[in-house]
């Protein structure tokens, strides 16, 4: 289904033709993210990734990129993560190789203009507002940073309002000029895409992008742990509702439980016929949203469930939630169970992947980090293989006491009245 070829500096390129797509997507990934910066520049690859749309030296004008990508009927974007930078740009596959050249050009020829760096350094700025004034972001993202601790893999993406309003234009061509290198690039065309036509242009536009002498690889000390017990993050704020996160550090995305993991997280929290949906909101009412997540980096995870719940029955509610983790320790699921959350891990991987996009997404990371190179129907065939006795000996490894973390916004003063309920 993918064809990857690699260049002679490192840079690899992936394709994924599927010939009945109606669109194609190019992608540039590169390593580097937030856990790979130092902390008087966190939040700089954030930045730069907001800063390379402002101009390149072949496209100088302001919006001169959108502008291009937009009159051929495209869209692009892109995001930053803790181990890695994406950029993308999506359209009809008539129009694959205008848009590679575009996102191309972004990577390699940066420019950050100083006055429109000063305007997009007030929008992050804002980014950090919006996501301050919105209790649920808010705790997910303080939420990260207090499970992870003060190591590099917990620190904020966005970065705080003190080090994005100090970082400079030199700072910046600087971390580009020791990150962005060949070896830790991998550029994705997905849909209905010419793989020697799409290996031809890459091959071309990067012949001359090579490691130079200044290039000093960011490294990132690995995630060590450091929890002995429950612990609490508590956001003391006067909101109607109280938000929460429940959860435990998990697997890397190399760990051959990640499956058993993928079904165990469906049970508990993936849809309406879930665990907690059907107890926390059709039996109990007392959540709006409730679910739970797999968040998966280079050498930890995270398990957990979010929900917003009446706040008079804010204690009620966190005791449900932890029994339904608790129960998936004590007994096996049953075959009915089971074989629906197979075929719904199954289905929903089969649509994730319709689109270009999520097409090259999917080979693409797994190419980034080093991954087995497997496909949807790969992944299916290992979600088949998974026994109850797997999941429940996941639940069990994960779930203990040392491992246990809670994060709450309310208007709550005292945390200890939630301390007594995370006792297996």
């Amino acid at each position: 289904m993918y064809k990857k070829t690699t260049l002679k500096n490192g840079l690899r390129i992936v394709a994924v033709p599927k010939p009945d797509s109606p669109s194609a997507t190019v992608m540039v990934m590169v390593g580097v993210g937030s856990r790979h910066e130092k902390p008087r520049l966190a939040g700089i690859s954030h930045f730069i990734e907001h800063n390379v749309f402002k101009g390149t030296k072949n496209r100088p004008r302001r919006n001169q990129i959108t502008e291009e990508i937009e009159g051929l009927g495209g869209v692009t974007n892109a995001w930053t993560s803790f181990d890695y930078t994406n950029y993308w740009a999506k359209a009809a596959s008539s129009q694959v190789e205008k848009i590679l050249d575009i996102v191309m050009d972004i990577s390699l020829n940066m420019r950050f203009p100083k006055k429109d760096l000063e305007i997009e350094r007030g929008n992050v700025i804002e980014e950090i507002n919006m996501y301050q004034d919105n209790p649920p972001a808010r705790l997910l993202r303080d939420f990260l940073e207090f499970v992870w601790g003060s190591q590099p893999v917990g620190r904020r993406v966005i970065g705080t309002k003190k080090t994005v309003s100090s970082i400079t234009r030199q700072q910046m061509l600087q971390f580009v000029k020791h990150n962005y290198s060949p070896e830790r690039m991998v550029i994705v065309a997905a849909g209905n895409v010419d793989v020697e036509k799409i290996n031809s242009q890459v091959s071309a536009f990067y012949k001359d992008f090579v490691k130079g002498e200044a290039f000093a690889r960011t490294t990132t000390e690995p995630f060590r742990e450091f929890q002995k017990k429950p612990r609490i993050h508590l956001d003391s704020d006067e909101t109607k509702q109280t938000h929460l996160c429940l959860g435990v550090k998990s697997f890397d995305r190399y760990d051959e439980r990640r499956y058993a993991l993928d079904l165990l997280n469906t049970i508990l929290g993936q849809g309406m016929s879930s665990r907690l949906f059907r107890k926390i909101r059709e039996e109990l009412g007392l959540a709006y949203y409730v679910s739970s997540s797999n968040w998966e980096c280079l050498d930890t995870g995270l398990w957990f469930a979010r929900a917003g719940v009446d706040t008079d029955r804010a204690e009620k509610a966190i005791e449900a939630i932890f029994a339904e983790f608790v129960r998936l320790t004590g007994e096996k699921v049953g075959g009915k169970e089971l074989r629906k959350a197979k075929e719904y891990v199954k289905g929903k991987t089969l649509l994730s992947v319709e689109t270009s996009d999520a097409l090259g997404g999917w080979f693409g990371f797994r190419e980034l980090f080093g991954e087995e190179m497997i496909g949807p129907e790969g992944y299916n065939q290992r979600i088949e293989t998974v026994s109850a006795t797997e999941i429940k000996s996941v639940a069990r490894d994960l779930l203990r006491e040392d491992r246990l973390n809670l994060g709450i916004v309310g208007p709550f003063k005292d945390k200890g009245k939630f301390e007594k309920i995370l006792k297996l």
